[in-house]
């Protein structure tokens, strides 16, 4: 689990192939193809609620981690299981799942 000052590097740092910025109102088959690159290329992490120029707007959703679970378990075969968790950076709740 990455603490506040490890998300701030990585948002900082910008996008690569370990790192990947997401709204969380992107779409589920939009966040499925990015998960099973990171599956494929040794992991990373997901940042909802980040657009990708690195502006963290936070999350709109309530219901990411089902969300997220559900496009794992309905859309990505074969199957990979994320850990997901929530974090306030900068008084805005970010949601990061870790592939």
């Amino acid at each position: 689990m990455l603490n506040e000052q490890e998300i701030l590097k990585l948002i900082a740092n910008g996008e690569n192939s370990y790192v990947e910025f997401k709204e969380d109102s992107a779409e589920n088959l939009k966040l499925a193809k990015e998960m099973v690159a990171m599956s494929n290329h040794k992991g990373g992490y997901l940042l909802l609620g980040v657009e990708d120029s690195g502006i963290i707007n936070g999350l709109s959703r309530k219901d990411n981690e089902e969300r997220i679970m559900n496009i794992c378990s309905d859309i990505i075969r074969p199957l990979i299981t994320p850990s997901y968790y929530e974090c306030t950076i900068i008084y805005k709740r970010l949601g990061v799942v870790e592939i």
